[in-house]
């Protein structure tokens, strides 16, 4: 019963004990004689973005370690008889191969050390005076009273979410460790799961935000889902219901439309156009192909603009 939770284990054992065997570290950098308050800044930011790299990465495979080896805990405590005396058997022999509770541990400790180093990194940052701002109002800043966006794992909406949260939370000058209880607050589902476990510190904003990004901001996963969009949309009736039902499909295709170039990415193509054309009924592709006849260069935006003029002219009709 618990070969996949073993063979899973296995994996994850391996990739940990070649991130442990080559464990990096991040001291702060000498500073050179003649270099600015802001030149030494910079190098101090480059080596704290490699440092979350490297912690975004062992934090991610010490949480599935721990997540699998949950799951396997939770196994075993409903297995009865001959199945708990078998898998206790198979258990005793496989921590002996793969002793990966010691791993864990070795995780955690250089997690521990990573903190230590950014805590060294941060505080080796030299305080640049801004003299646009007044250092007396840091102490008075909140949020806007605006209602913070949700996301609950969606890759479509990922992009939208974040553009909203960064303007609302990320960009003020607070403290991380709030921007973090912020951006907990706005998750729900997976994209929650994912951060959960981790401290609400500063150090920790920076992880989760990796986290969600490396999780939920694949460009292949998005391009996946936004194709899939198009093959749901829907079927504009004829009759009464069509104006309502164009209407419907106009505003569905804005939306995708507007992810989509949000992520420098092209609708104009054939499939785009065939996957819009097989939602009309015939009488709106009759008007199409008139038009496809006449314009040799035919694209998914000017196919956009003819079904807003079919709309706007069947609405005039209207009684």
């Amino acid at each position: 019963m618990s070969l996949h939770l073993r063979t899973q284990i296995s994996l994850l054992f391996t990739e940990a004990t070649e991130l442990l065997d080559n464990k990096k570290e991040f001291p702060v950098p000498p500073r050179i004689g003649g270099q600015t308050d802001n030149e030494y800044k910079l190098i101090i930011e480059s080596t704290l973005e490699d440092l979350t790299a490297e912690q975004v990465e062992i934090a991610e495979i010490s949480s599935q370690l721990s997540d699998v080896d949950d799951k396997w805990t939770n196994l075993r405590t409903i297995m009865t008889g001959n199945e708990r005396m078998q898998d206790n058997t198979e258990y005793d022999a496989f921590i002996i191969t793969i002793p990966f509770a010691q791993t864990m541990s070795d995780l955690r400790r250089y997690l521990s050390f990573m903190r230590f180093q950014r805590r060294q990194l941060q505080s080796a940052i030299p305080l640049i005076k801004n003299s646009h701002t007044n250092p007396a109002t840091s102490s008075l800043i909140h949020l806007p009273k605006t209602e913070l966006p949700s996301f609950s794992g969606d890759c479509i909406s990922f992009l939208s979410f974040w553009n909203t949260f960064k303007a609302g939370v990320h960009d003020l000058p607070i403290p991380d460790s709030i921007k973090f209880t912020y951006l907990k607050q706005c998750l729900s589902g997976p994209p929650l799961t994912l951060i959960n476990a981790l401290p609400v510190t500063d150090e920790s904003y920076s992880i989760a935000i990796e986290l969600l990004r490396k999780n939920h901001d694949n460009p292949t996963e998005v391009a996946r889902s936004l194709h899939n969009s198009f093959r749901k949309l829907p079927h504009v009736r004829g009759g009464d219901h069509f104006c309502s039902d164009l209407r419907n499909l106009l505003d569905q295709l804005e939306c995708i439309c507007v992810q989509i170039s949000q992520r420098d990415q092209s609708y104009d193509t054939t499939s785009f156009q065939m996957e819009v054309e097989e939602s009309l009924p015939s009488f709106v592709l009759d008007e199409i192909f008139k038009s496809k006849e006449i314009d040799h260069d035919w694209s998914s935006h000017k196919l956009n603009e003819k079904l807003h003029n079919i709309h706007k002219k069947r609405n005039k009709l209207k009684p």
